[in-house]
């Protein structure tokens, strides 16, 4: 099976989708970087999108025009010569909305042109369908999101990443770790650790913020609270693990959210970790890591549950994420593709 993937992925980024094409790969598929291929010299029975909403993001809104209709025509030429389009749904929207009347005419054809759809949990679907009923029409699968154990090193035990990361033994660390931006509920988090009146819990800010507000509130409340240690910058892959052993618990507290890969490398590196109690984030919790998983009434974050959070430590064992193994995810996917061009 010749698939194009949009994209397929590096083991440095998307090493999710990386992984999964490797699988697949090793199972005889043949598949295609479109970033690497002229498309149009070849015959693809599978167009694997993942993120269609980043057609309409750009500088200006005649660039995004631009994008999203060239992708619409490559999608018509390619599906003129016999290819199936499938759309994996990792997110309904764009967490940007940068030019949202475009991005909602450009979903609408886009769906028009998609032959499946991949989600990555029965509520994710749910959702989707409720943003975009014509989905009812297409068929789908529930496949997961693969994890990351493996993907990135995880040898530093809590006491060397911290040493390594100049931050005390001795205390409790909140962690919040990733793109930091408003979706993900950086404001709340910061509300609700202000509260919290105990001098030994820290709160570890560790990644890219989103736009220079973000960056330019979150260290003006830092420059207030010597509890809020921040690491602004690209996490290099090898030192992840420092930031997140470092960590006590983790917690995640989306404004919005359709599925998360942040919760599933927490998950990978036997994190507790506290969500909002989306539908979605329940069904991970039940299926993969009830133990691990913790959750809040959504739009509600408040110190006391941070604090609960930390009481609920432990040194558990590693959460079963054994459907979310590679080997598995790149058979099922197979599987549905198959089903589409027979």
């Amino acid at each position: 099976m010749k698939i194009l993937a949009i994209p397929k992925g590096e083991i440095d980024r998307n090493a999710c989708q990386f992984r999964l094409y490797e699988e697949m790969e090793k199972l005889g598929c043949q598949v295609d970087d479109f970033r690497l291929v002229e498309p149009f010299q070849e015959k693809y029975e599978i167009i694997h999108i993942h993120w269609p909403e980043l057609f309409t993001d750009g500088k200006t809104i005649f660039h995004a025009l631009k994008k999203s209709l060239k992708i619409l025509y490559l999608l018509g030429r390619l599906k003129n010569k016999g290819s199936r389009v499938v759309w994996t749904c990792h997110d309904v929207i764009s967490h940007k909305q940068r030019f949202p009347r475009l991005e909602k005419y450009f979903m609408r054809m886009f769906i028009h042109k998609t032959d499946g759809i991949i989600a990555p949990l029965k509520s994710a679907y749910t959702y989707a369908v409720s943003y975009f009923p014509q989905l009812l029409k297409k068929s789908h699968v529930v496949i997961p999101t693969g994890h990351y154990i493996g993907i990135y090193p995880n040898e530093t035990d809590q006491p060397e990443a911290r040493e390594r990361l100049k931050l005390p033994a001795g205390t409790r660390i909140i962690g919040f770790i990733g793109n930091i931006s408003e979706y993900k509920g950086i404001y709340e988090l910061l509300d609700a650790f202000s509260k919290i009146e105990d001098q030994n819990t820290l709160l570890l800010l560790a990644g890219i913020p989103n736009n220079k507000q973000i960056q330019q509130d979150v260290e003006k409340v830092a420059d207030k609270n010597q509890r809020i240690k921040v690491r602004w910058g690209l996490i290099p892959n090898n030192e992840l693990q420092l930031y997140l052993n470092t960590a006590d618990v983790i917690v995640l507290p989306f404004r919005k959210i359709n599925n998360s890969g942040s919760l599933y490398l927490a998950l990978s590196f036997n994190k507790h970790t506290l969500v909002p109690d989306f539908p979605q984030m329940l069904e991970v919790k039940k299926k993969y890591a009830p133990e691990h998983v913790h959750t809040y009434p959504k739009g509600k974050l408040s110190s006391t549950d941070l604090t609960k959070l930390l009481e609920n430590v432990k040194n558990d064992v590693q959460p079963d994420l054994a459907k979310m193994d590679y080997e598995v995810l790149a058979g099922e996917t197979i599987d549905f593709f198959n089903s589409l061009v027979k």
